[in-house]
């Protein structure tokens, strides 16, 4: 998963070379992964999503959302198509 994860962001183009960084260096050193997944779906409405942000919050981590990597605010980093917040 994390060379897979890494190679998608270290082929991806952008503007912000350091957001590339920030990702690439949060994939690599990886010791954790815990996957989440909600059926029917995540409700803001119950907080889901607010649990999953307090958990890369205590494990210093980000968030892949299966296009991007967000930090633990919810911030998008970086997405496999270079956007990001500013």
């Amino acid at each position: 998963m994390t060379l897979g994860l890494h190679n998608l962001f270290w082929n991806v183009k952008t503007e912000a070379a350091n957001r590339r960084k920030v990702v690439l260096d949060a994939i690599a050193s990886c010791v954790l992964a815990i996957g989440v997944v909600a059926d029917p779906a995540f409700d803001e409405s119950e907080g889901h999503f607010d649990l999953v942000l307090d958990v890369a919050k205590i494990g210093d981590g980000v968030i892949f959302n299966g296009s991007g990597i967000l930090d633990s605010a919810g911030r998008l980093l970086l997405d496999h198509e270079g956007r990001f917040d500013a």
